[in-house]
């Protein structure tokens, strides 16, 4: 999934949410059925190896409501409108 026309404050709201996993953005080149693009995306830190093969409807099970309410007291005070 590429996130397209990502303004400053939603940066910045994505920064601080991913950076308290360990996350940092990194560049890469993605292909897209006109050729490359140059993007960026969220890696773990050194060290960090991949595990199982990710399911998403297996996370949404086990960690869904907990990423949820994580990201939701991530941005109380910050103006932030998000679940509504």
């Amino acid at each position: 999934m590429v996130l397209r026309g990502c303004d400053a404050a939603v940066l910045s709201r994505l920064d601080h949410y991913e950076s308290g996993f360990g996350y940092s953005l990194h560049p890469v080149e993605v292909q897209e059925p006109d050729g490359p693009l140059q993007a960026q995306v969220y890696l773990p830190p050194e060290g960090i190896s991949a595990g199982e093969v990710w399911n998403l409807a297996d996370w949404v099970r086990d960690y869904g409501a907990l990423a949820y309410e994580a990201s939701s007291e991530s941005y109380v005070g910050d103006g932030s409108n998000i679940g509504g």
